[in-house]
């Protein structure tokens, strides 16, 4: 930005000339270069947003009837809520819901709604820190080499000092199948980490994220 004196021959100038901004601020007159617009997305946000782009357009070219399945399915499968109360949802959004994960994390599209959400697995997950790495484990709980569910990591960290859990501020480190059992996250510094995980079914069905603080020192 430059501070300008008699802009444009004259004692005040405003607005776009090209790719300059004139401008007054508290009296001083400056110009500025336009700044034209980037998304400014990563690769991986792109990615984020093709997928929902394909899920999306995958549901508008499903035939009437398979959409008629979807209906039923979410009438008879209310979500649960932290009031207690079961949040009904559309049948679009359930597709959506079981859709992405399963494009994202499995590379191909659901068509039907799943005969039934398959029940929750404890992962009685631990974290240990070992010499700039993290070995994650959990118990299996289906058999090998049917890998029907996965288990993926999410690290908030390093931080100097401890910080709420913030699943917004993570990042996707590891996806591993549920019976392997344990995993490694290889060549990370020290600091304060929320480490979130949770297993996610074939039919893109996710349980909650559980959250971990490790100190790793």
């Amino acid at each position: 930005m430059a501070v300008l004196t008699g802009p444009l021959h004259s004692s005040e100038a405003r607005g776009r000339t090209g790719d300059l901004i004139y401008n007054t601020y508290r009296g001083v007159s400056y110009v500025k270069a336009h700044a034209h617009y980037q998304s400014g997305l990563s690769a991986k946000q792109q990615a984020i947003q093709e997928t929902a782009r394909w899920v999306t357009q995958n549901w508008h070219d499903l035939p009437s009837t398979t959409h008629s399945q979807w209906a039923a399915f979410a009438a008879a499968h209310p979500l649960p809520h932290w009031s207690g109360h079961p949040k009904r949802i559309s049948a679009y959004n359930w597709y959506m819901k079981l859709g992405w994960p399963e494009m994202w994390y499995f590379g191909y599209g659901i068509t039907s709604p799943p005969a039934a959400l398959p029940a929750l697995i404890p992962l009685n997950m631990s974290v240990v820190w070992d010499a700039g790495n993290f070995i994650q484990s959990w118990t299996p709980q289906t058999p090998g080499p049917t890998f029907t569910w996965h288990i993926d990591a999410w690290l908030q960290g390093p931080d100097p000092f401890p910080q709420a859990p913030t699943i917004k501020r993570a990042r996707l480190q590891s996806f591993a199948p549920e019976p392997q059992g344990e995993n490694y996250i290889a060549d990370l510094g020290p600091g304060h980490y929320n480490f979130f995980t949770r297993a996610i079914h074939a039919s893109g069905s996710c349980m909650p994220f559980s959250v971990l603080q490790v100190e790793a020192t």
